[in-house]
């Protein structure tokens, strides 16, 4: 039998987001209770790498923060959509 790996996938909008920044914080405040459980966290945003990198380091994130630019996981899981401006 393969080796299973279970992870907490969370899409949030970008730095803009006052809600997301907070989630973000949350999830980080809860990452030992989702390590203890044998799992392991990652976060995903339209934003650039450099941006995921340097809200990581502003948050003091020990978790990952990839960037999806063009949407194309984001558009896989079904939760792509436009923010009105």
């Amino acid at each position: 039998m393969p080796n299973q790996v279970t992870v907490v996938l969370v899409f949030y909008r970008d730095k803009w987001c006052p809600y997301c920044n907070l989630q973000l914080r949350t999830y980080q405040q809860a990452l030992s209770k989702i390590n203890d459980l044998g799992a392991g966290l990652i976060s995903i945003s339209p934003q650039t790498p450099d941006y995921s990198l340097t809200q990581k380091e502003k948050e003091e994130l020990s978790y990952e923060l990839l960037s999806d630019t063009k949407g194309e996981v984001a558009e896989k899981y079904n939760v792509l959509f436009d923010v009105p401006r």
